[in-house]
């Protein structure tokens, strides 16, 4: 069992945090925003589906995988004129079934991403980002094996030097894009949809303009 679970919880730590963008630190001068991408937006990925997709096809011959993925994160994101961006918090969990001659094991996996600054582009279908200092996502992940054992362990994830290509499209109030990560994981995609700042409340309008302002070196 222990040679069953290596290669999916590693796929598990990778997986998961797609939903979040692994970029190049940001340039001293960063180019400005397609303006269409300028405002708040909130929608949702297709990472938990990716994930439930890969986990069996990274399975060796002999063992069987279901997951069940929790419910889809709200994604949240507010560009600002000059091409600042800053996300909400995400996060994500999903309950793994890996069975083998030995019995089945429960593997949970459960994904807390803190707010991401940096800046974005695009030009020509083509969606750039670069990040002021990501903060790395937090992992939890439990196993209850087929013999009752079970332990838990915490863990960050990073991300490396690894930059994936984005193609995005921009209209009106919709903004959907494409990540493209390695196999076994493949396209990521999103669709958000513009929010008006009138629809938040004055206290979270106030802090969003703190943390916009704040010197991110401080």
């Amino acid at each position: 069992m222990r040679k069953t679970l290596l290669p999916l919880v590693t796929l598990s730590a990778l997986a998961l945090p797609a939903a979040a963008l692994a970029q190049a630190a940001c340039p001293a001068d960063p180019p400005p925003p397609d303006p269409c991408l300028v405002g708040n937006w909130v929608g949702e990925n297709t990472a938990l589906q990716a994930f439930t997709l890969a986990m069996p096809a990274m399975a060796a011959a002999g063992v069987s995988v279901e997951t069940i993925p929790g419910p889809p994160p709200v994604l949240g994101m507010t560009i600002y004129e000059d091409g600042f961006y800053e996300t909400l918090p995400i996060h994500a969990d999903a309950l793994n079934y890996i069975s083998d001659r030995d019995g089945t094991a429960e593997l949970s996996i459960d994904l807390s991403m803190p707010t991401q600054i940096g800046h974005v582009w695009g030009a020509g279908g083509r969606l750039e980002f670069c990040d002021m200092g990501i903060i790395a996502p937090e992992v939890r992940m439990g196993l209850v094996a087929p013999d009752g054992a079970s332990g838990d362990t915490d863990f960050t994830v990073g991300f490396g030097s690894f930059t994936p290509g984005i193609s995005y499209a921009c209209t009106g109030d919709t903004w959907t894009f494409t990540v493209d990560l390695p196999p076994p994981i493949g396209a990521v995609d999103y669709r958000l949809y513009r929010f008006p700042d009138t629809r938040f409340a004055d206290e979270f309008m106030t802090e969003h303009r703190y943390r916009r302002d704040a010197d991110p070196s401080d």
